[in-house]
């Protein structure tokens, strides 16, 4: 089980596609509330994908979460931010 080195930001690593069926907004917007009473926390959600996560979400609305797409990765690029992020 990973341990969390800096308990005053997460960083969430996604891989793989989105779509209809893979749409983040949900899980974001629980994270987005969670974040609106825990103020101290920082998340950052990484998506390493081909699919743009922000056909799927407004930013705007998740003002308290951090978004980053990071595009599609090599295998090499991929095993780094996996060893960099906490989930």
């Amino acid at each position: 089980m990973p341990i969390i080195k800096n308990k005053s930001t997460i960083t969430i690593l996604y891989m793989g596609t989105l779509g209809v069926a893979r749409n983040p907004l949900l899980i974001l917007k629980e994270f987005n509330e969670y974040l609106k009473k825990n103020n101290r926390l920082r998340i950052v959600f990484k998506f390493a994908s081909q699919d743009n996560p922000f056909e799927f979400i407004n930013k705007k609305k998740l003002e308290c979460l951090e978004i980053e797409w990071l595009g599609y990765l090599s295998k090499d690029n991929l095993e780094k931010e996996k060893k960099i992020s906490d989930a």
